[in-house]
């Protein structure tokens, strides 16, 4: 194995010690560009963030003036005049001041004279005035820095107050930029993994991606393979003891109301911010905010960096944290039993055993399993109840202790006495073989066993985990009958309102009843006693469903709903369902490097085990996406090897979309002979489980590789049909574009694109377009090709990478011809494109004659309406 260890004195501590470029601030740049053609910019931000690299890198670009570095410090803020005296190197005389102030006006006058005051906050007085006059009154430029929260003195405050120079808050870095900083310093990519965990330690602050990345790679914890850095399997990347001294500096300094803010948010963020109101004093949370020591997420208030609660933590006495997490306790007690009871049991209080059972229940709703563990606890010794030990056992499921989960249920089922706890028992169990588990097998029969013993509602409920549990092993339809008849039988006890609503999103989605589907999802709203887990699955199938139905920019909005709502539940499904419903989005748009990256983000925790139920799908999907020109043929393979056994345990029924991916990865590496069989397989196992959207993508493929024929493409009408939605939608438009491809229908395919790029399904458009440009070019059509040719040119910088079935495509225009083509149909004359395009006005003349010769149109109106006939105003779709 091709592995270096990052130690020092090896690649890795070089590594730490390469100049790193600046990164991700190009705006922040540009701003202060912008503001140095007046007198400057005062940067503001925490501790970290980078003010003091950002306006040292606006100095160097200054090659055209004098830059003086003027360094505030808490060493030297008694000795009034000192730094500036330094750096500008004035002679010393009778009054320092003057001579300083005499020496820049003097070079003034021949160069621009720039100040860059670092650690504003750190200057006295005396020093802050020189430095103000310099600029107000003899006219220097400067670029100033503030560490936010700090005193800043007066004079500084007025230059900004009276508009001389511009006041810039100094964000956190994007994920984007953090990432790229930590590969530039450790010298390869990042996998995913390790991407996650610096974007998540580091918070946006540059400091804290050298330090963390600096001590992972000295510690050993970082490694490169294959030319990828990797966190090593154990990893503990604490934090350097250098970072923990910064930000303990920066506490130091609170006062105790901010203290106080501190911990709270470190027992228990993120906080809704009318929850931590109710506990903190709002200047205490306000000098938070102006330190970034405070931010806002989506959940509520959180933490700058998880350092600042450790320290506070430490910096509080033990009475004074106790008082908080009362405070914090009675804050929650309505909103999130769950937190409140834990905040209370560690304050020494007592709750009683029906307020833990309800906090159990809802610890266990949205997966904390670290609260449920310390709940679950305190109430072992105070109640045996039936409902007691099945939540107990749900618990220990969840955390993959089956031998004492299937005690607790043993003893559940012995004490169930009626039908009421006979049903919540077997519900429970069901949903922990199910969830938990993995064993669909096992969660049937439990729910088997229990319905004959049962009549009424708890028989309803039961028999709709049986169903779920059924999904998986039989054909679809008849359970499609089922979901949808019982879909808002909204008084279904034990959470079995929400299986029924969520799987009959699912059984919709599969069974192609996509326009049922999406009825149901509009109508479906809260269903009462549905867990967290129900309404993340909700959401995300009524993505899907909206990808086929209404297109990617309806089925952004729904995921954007789905994204806060894990973001702010903290439920750990939205590790997988949030990124896996940007797959469904980005695969039918056709962006396959896209869908595969956001594969990447749910591959772990399928791999993990905490969701392998759906890691079939969720692999097979990604074997589908990354078969393209994205990934090699060999990881596919591999992918395709892991998704056997689940198929065969008949735990998934994505054995459709495996023969898709199996079949363009054939294409790929023995070409179109080895195709066929692939995806007639395919087709039929779809059948057979009446998958009709994955048949649906089968057939497509076969048409579009010159394999299907006109059985195809009637199939494909009637599944679109069996769609039934408003207009035909993604299923309508692929059973017309296959009938295009085989009728060699031109003004079919360029119908087809149209509808297709205003649906959001990019990859269709693009195919389409390529594929009627060279039918027209064939008939002789000159005008209509090359309105194909500009629809084609709209759309192909997505599709460099992306596996595609369409001719290779040859344009009419030159890329030079283009451009004149795009100026002159905007309105330009031939001097104003000469201009642009650093042409002379004969050479566009020359252009324009080409260019009419060859497509038949004269004039340039005419040439205006021919590009405006091939504009897509909808495309792309973000």
């Amino acid at each position: 194995m091709a592995r270096e260890t990052l130690r020092p004195g090896g690649p890795g501590r070089r590594a730490r010690a390469r100049a790193v470029p600046l990164v991700g601030r190009d705006a922040e740049l540009a701003g202060i560009r912008s503001a140095l053609r007046d007198r400057g910019a005062l940067l503001v931000g925490p501790a970290g963030i980078g003010k003091t690299r950002l306006a040292h890198a606006a100095g160097d670009e200054r090659t055209d003036a004098d830059v003086y570095r003027i360094r505030g410090a808490a060493s030297v803020a008694s000795m009034p005049l000192g730094p500036i005296f330094e750096a500008v190197g004035a002679p010393a005389g009778a009054d320092p001041t003057a001579s300083a102030i005499s020496v820049l006006r003097e070079r003034r006058r021949s160069r621009p004279q720039l100040l860059v005051v670092d650690d504003a906050h750190l200057f006295d007085d005396d020093s802050a005035r020189v430095i103000a006059h310099l600029v107000d009154v003899i006219g220097c430029g400067a670029i100033v820095t503030l560490r936010a929260g700090e005193r800043c003195p007066e004079s500084f405050t007025m230059l900004w107050k009276d508009e001389l120079i511009e006041r810039h808050v100094i964000e956190p870095l994007a994920p984007d930029a953090v990432v790229e900083i930590a590969s530039l310093l450790v010298g390869a990519d990042l996998d995913p993994r390790a991407e996650r965990w610096i974007v998540n330690a580091a918070r946006g602050l540059p400091l804290c991606v050298r330090e963390l990345v600096g001590a992972a790679v000295e510690d050993g914890d970082l490694v490169v393979e294959h030319g990828e850095a990797r966190l090593a399997a154990d990893a503990a990347v604490a934090a350097p003891p250098r970072l923990r001294e910064v930000i303990g500096a920066q506490v130091a300094r609170l006062d105790d109301a901010s203290l106080r803010a501190l911990a709270a948010l470190e027992l228990a963020q993120p906080v809704p911010l009318e929850v931590l109101q109710r506990v903190v004093t709002t200047a205490g949370l306000e000098s938070l905010r102006e330190r970034g020591m405070a931010v806002d997420g989506l959940g509520g208030i959180e933490l700058g960096h998880p350092l600042h609660g450790e320290v506070a933590m430490a910096t509080l006495d033990e009475e004074a944290l106790d008082v908080v997490r009362v405070e914090l306790a009675e804050a929650f007690e309505e909103d999130d039993p769950a937190r409140s009871a834990v905040l209370l049991l560690e304050s020494g209080g007592t709750p009683d055993p029906a307020g833990l059972r309800r906090a159990l229940e809802r610890a266990l709703s949205v997966q904390r399993v670290d609260l449920a563990r310390v709940i679950a606890s305190a109430l072992a010794n105070a109640d045996r109840s039936a409902r007691t030990l099945s939540l107990s056992a749900e618990l220990t499921a969840m955390t993959q202790d089956w031998a004492t989960a299937d005690r607790l249920f043993a003893e559940a089922r012995a004490l169930a006495v009626g039908e009421e706890e006979i049903g919540e028992v077997a519900c429970a169990e069901s949903r922990a073989r199910f969830e938990f588990g993995h064993d669909v097998v096992a969660a049937r029969d439990v729910a088997v066993a229990a319905e004959a013993r049962l009549t009424g509602r708890p028989r309803d409920a039961v028999a709709a985990f049986e169903a779920r549990a059924r999904m998986f092993v039989e054909p679809m339809d008849p359970l499609w009958e089922f979901f949808r008849d019982h879909a808002f039988d909204r008084d279904l006890p034990w959470g079995a309102a929400g299986v029924v609503a969520t799987d009959a999103l699912a059984s919709a989605w599969k069974t192609g009843r996509v326009g049922a589907g999406m009825a149901i999802a509009e109508r479906l709203g809260d269903v009462p006693g549905q867990r967290m887990y129900d309404t993340l699955r909700m959401l995300q199938l009524h993505v899907a469903l909206a990808t086929w139905a209404s297109g990617t920019e309806a089925s952004r909005a729904v995921w954007r709903m789905l994204f806060d709502l894990a973001s702010r539940s903290g439920n750990p499904s939205g590790e997988i369902l949030v990124p896996t419903a940007e797959v469904l989005i980005e695969a039918r748009r056709g962006r396959a490097r896209a869908t595969a990256r956001a594969l990447v983000e749910t591959e772990w925790s399928a791999r993990a085990g905490a969701h392998r139920i759906h890691a079939p799908v969720v692999l097979a999907e990604y074997a589908v996406a990354a078969a393209s020109l994205v990934r090699p043929p060999a990881d596919v393979a591999r992918v395709l090897g892991e998704l056997e056994q689940p198929i065969a345990d008949g735990r998934a029924q994505s054995e459709p979309l495996r023969h898709l991916a199996s079949a363009r990865i054939a294409f790929r590496t023995q070409g179109l002979s080895a195709v066929s069989a692939h995806l007639d397989r395919g087709v039929e196992v779809a059948a057979r489980q009446h998958t009709r959207l994955y048949e649906l993508l089968c057939r497509r493929e076969r048409v579009m590789l010159g394999l299907g024929d006109a059985d195809d493409v009637e199939r494909m009408d009637e599944i679109a049909r069996i769609a039934d939605i408003p207009g035909g939608g993604l299923p309508q438009i692929m059973a017309d574009e296959a009938r295009a491809v085989i009728e060699a229908d031109a003004a079919g395919l360029d119908a087809v694109a149209l509808r297709a790029a205003g649906f959001g399904a990019d990859s269709i458009a693009w195919e389409a377009s390529v594929r009627s440009h060279a039918l027209h070019r064939a008939a002789g059509s000159a005008r209509a090709a090359l309105v194909a040719e500009l629809r084609v040119r709209q759309i192909a910088p997505v599709f460099a990478d992306q596996w595609i079935a369409a001719p290779t495509f040859v344009g009419i225009l030159s890329e030079r011809e283009h451009e004149v083509l795009a100026e002159v149909a905007a309105g330009a004359s031939n001097g104003e494109v000469g201009e642009r395009l650093f042409l002379s006005p004969h050479t566009v003349k020359r252009h324009l004659e080409r260019i009419t010769e060859r497509i038949g149109v004269h004039g340039r109106a005419a040439l205006a309406d021919l590009v405006g006939d091939a504009r897509l105003d909808a495309f792309p779709v973000d």
